[in-house]
């Protein structure tokens, strides 16, 4: 078999561009990641569309109002709709977080300098992850966190991954590799190293694993490296202040016991635990959610039902917010 004549780094960015991970310029607009909307994924989000508000069933309460000054106040509503669109894409950053780690860890065996955590991402190197969409406004917030789901001989089950798990030194000591062609066309990886590295079982070889790790391309082996990356659990928190037009909204949604492998399936229906608030402080109208059920799904939409109450200004209101599988809900308004 001859060497393949193919420096680590140009490897490495076909790797990146081949799984389409945001540290090869490629950022997922959905949870199943980058150009993936295979599956039922839903609605794609579209930031032109507007809600189909019928206003009659406020004429018991605002019949003192014309159709107008009516929508004037509903609009603290619609700034919800718009900051739940923003939301829905930073806590779909988990899903792209997770898979910058379970396929990352193929750009990093290819090339063991590779650093495979996605950008616009920041470690504590205590194992908490950032996610920062504009660092110039610190309104809204990501923090995430990977734990066993299982116990191994470095932790127990549910411990909190400190370590970088975004480098391959982590797993094995002073890694190199060499890379080969097989006949069939396909590559030979032979992965040599100085000893295990903390995480060394989350390969899939166990505390020790061999000497040199040789793994053909799309063997089993190579389908399966790192396949406990997948079984890891991520937890997450989300905050997110808004000021879409006339209202300022602020929400928090926390994840907590997700698996990494499911955060980016196009089928996966994440539970979202949102608080959400909103004012507007020239009516001196406030937003209170009374009942919550959403799920975050793929192309940035959401599924479920939001309801909320609205009081100040002439009136008090009540809006029912449907999410089928869709970035813009179908919402019913009625007096409160």
């Amino acid at each position: 078999m001859a060497s393949v004549d193919l420096p680590h780094s140009l490897a490495t960015a076909a790797v990146l561009a081949a799984l389409c991970l945001p540290s090869a310029g490629c950022f997922p607009r959905c949870l199943g990641g980058c150009g993936d909307d295979s599956g039922d994924g839903g609605d794609d989000w579209n930031p032109d569309e507007e809600p189909d508000v019928g206003l009659e069933s406020l004429d018991r309460c605002a019949s003192h109002l014309s159709e107008s000054e009516r929508r004037e106040r509903i609009a603290i509503v619609d700034d919800v709709v718009s900051s739940n669109r923003d939301l829905a894409l930073l806590v779909g950053q988990v899903g792209t977080l997770s898979r910058g780690l379970t396929e990352g860890l193929y750009a990093m065996v290819l090339d063991p300098d590779h650093h495979a955590l996605p950008e616009q991402f920041s470690s504590d190197g205590e194992g908490t992850y950032r996610y920062q969409a504009d660092p110039s406004s610190p309104s809204s917030r990501f923090e995430a966190q990977f734990r066993t789901t299982r116990p191994f001989e470095f932790a127990p089950d549910g411990a909190l991954l400190t370590q970088d798990l975004f480098d391959l030194e982590t797993y094995l000591l002073d890694p190199r590799v060499v890379i080969t062609d097989n006949s069939d066309g396909t590559r030979r990886v032979r992965l040599r190293h100085d000893g295990p590295g903390p995480l060394a079982e989350l390969l899939g070889y166990g505390p020790q694993p061999p000497e040199v790790l040789t793994l053909d391309e799309g063997s089993d082996d190579w389908e399966d490296l790192g396949y406990e990356l997948t079984e890891l659990r991520v937890d997450a928190i989300v905050h997110h202040d808004a000021q879409p037009t006339v209202a300022t909204v602020n929400s928090n949604v926390e994840l907590s016991g997700i698996e990494a492998d499911g955060l980016y399936s196009n089928t996966r229906r994440v539970p979202l635990d949102l608080e959400l608030s909103a004012v507007r402080d020239d009516l001196e109208q406030e937003l209170r959610v009374t009942e919550v059920d959403l799920k975050l799904t793929s192309g940035r939409t959401m599924d479920g039902e939001l309801h909320v109450v609205v009081e100040g200004a002439d009136f008090n209101f009540s809006a029912h917010l449907v999410y089928d599988r869709s970035s813009v809900p179908e919402i019913t308004y009625d007096c409160e």
